[in-house]
């Protein structure tokens, strides 16, 4: 995929360019701290994500080291998912995506279908409140300024300010979900979760996409990705029985071959776990994921 490849090569170029960490890095009381001076993002983005952080992604670096760790891999499992359900009817598939970061799933979902669906055109509308990650999304968006797509970032609150229109195609809930238990108490870990229940019924959502960590976590608790999906589902389903719009509510879960924590539903795995997008020969620096290994589930509305 030409815009893939294109925007691999160019936050590779941007990003070897960058100073190392310890020169004027907006974190340097951790990465100083650290002596982080191999000139990648390697301890702060361990940190982040395996540690109890006091910061999240707040350094530009560290978001283009971010994508070319990462990016890959995302872009693979939203397009092995989305492979299993073609798109051979609808031309125009409206979008939105909560806490879209880099936006991954742009790449995944016009990989999934431009081939069985020639004139399919994407709209797609990506929200997330840090202004971090504005550089590698204007990328993002410059790589398809040719195609018939439609490619926009916000970094308002997507439950008050949605810009597109009143039916969406798919919700992307990418990496999001375990990100909120991280830094949400309970009462706002059950309200975030509302709030996207309310956006799904009054947008009239027709799938929603979890992909996340495969930490299964403890059930009954919002310990983890997979069980704030585990309690939205819940939410819609009791939706049905009292509200007027949203009759009906089917979820399929998906794990990859490697995936040990695969309990307490029925699962369908993947016979592969083989990425999509191939690694970058251009990338020397970063070390790329090479495997899929999220836990998903692919949720389907039907509204009255």
């Amino acid at each position: 995929m030409k815009e893939f490849e294109d925007f691999i090569a160019r936050c590779y170029d941007t990003y070897i360019k960058m100073p190392k960490c310890n020169e004027g890095c907006p974190l340097d009381r951790f990465c100083k701290a650290c002596q982080c001076e191999e000139g990648d993002c390697t301890a702060c983005l361990k940190h982040i994500q395996f540690d109890q952080p006091r910061f999240t992604y707040s350094c530009k670096k560290i978001t283009y080291h971010y994508v070319l760790q990462f990016f890959n891999r995302f872009a693979s499992e939203i397009a092995l998912l989305l492979k299993r359900y073609p798109n051979n009817k609808t031309r125009r598939v409206t979008c939105a995506s909560l806490g879209c970061g880099p936006g991954s799933e742009v790449f995944g979902i016009i990989k999934a279908w431009k081939d069985v669906a020639p004139n399919f055109t994407l709209d797609y509308q990506g929200y997330d409140q840090s202004p971090v990650w504005n550089d590698v999304q204007s990328l993002s968006k410059e790589v398809f300024a040719n195609s018939p797509h439609t490619i926009n970032f916000y970094t308002t609150d997507m439950f008050c300010d949605w810009q597109g229109g009143k039916n969406v195609d798919i919700l992307i809930l990418n990496y999001l979900l375990s990100d909120a238990v991280k830094f949400q108490t309970s009462n706002q870990k059950q309200k975030f979760l509302e709030d996207i229940r309310d956006f799904c019924i009054d947008k009239r959502v027709r799938s929603i996409i979890f992909n996340d960590i495969r930490v299964y976590g403890n059930d009954n608790r919002l310990n983890s990705g997979f069980q704030m999906v585990i309690r939205l589902v819940e939410l819609l389903k009791n939706a049905t029985l009292c509200n007027n719009s949203l009759e009906s509510i089917r979820c399929i879960a998906y794990a990859f071959p490697s995936d040990n924590y695969a309990r307490g539903c029925k699962w369908k795995v993947y016979r592969s776990d083989n990425l999509v997008f191939p690694l970058s020969e251009k990338n020397r620096v970063v070390k790329c994921n090479s495997r899929c290994r999220s836990k998903q589930v692919f949720i389907v509305l039907k509204h009255k």
